[in-house]
């Protein structure tokens, strides 16, 4: 794929743990960050302001639609649930041990 070579990343899904116990996936042009925010501390009030940075009215999760919104400012958790609950259980898969790329063919020569 970075040679130019195959057209398909070999990744559709990404799981990002930044902080402890705070984790985010992306698949299929969605970003789910499982917590209530992807921050480990509280942004000053100031900041929030000046950036237009809206307020997670879901409480517990975000969900944002990357391809509409790169800039993660709409969480749309409550417009789609079920979108963030499939992306919670493809969370839970991973972190159990499932991988999120393809395994390279061995050989049995």
């Amino acid at each position: 794929w970075l040679a130019g070579k195959e057209k398909q990343t070999p990744r559709t899904t990404m799981v990002h743990n930044t902080f402890k116990d705070k984790y985010a996936i992306r698949h299929d042009g969605w970003c789910l960050v499982d917590a209530p925010t992807g921050a480990e501390r509280p942004a000053p009030v100031a900041w929030m302001k000046k950036h237009n940075t809206p307020k997670n009215e879901s409480g517990k999760f975000c969900l944002y639609n990357m391809k509409e919104d790169i800039g993660q400012r709409n969480n749309l958790a409550q417009k789609f649930p079920e979108i963030a609950k499939e992306l919670q259980a493809l969370l839970g898969q991973i972190r159990r041990g499932k991988s999120t790329a393809p395994r390279l063919a061995t050989s049995s020569k």
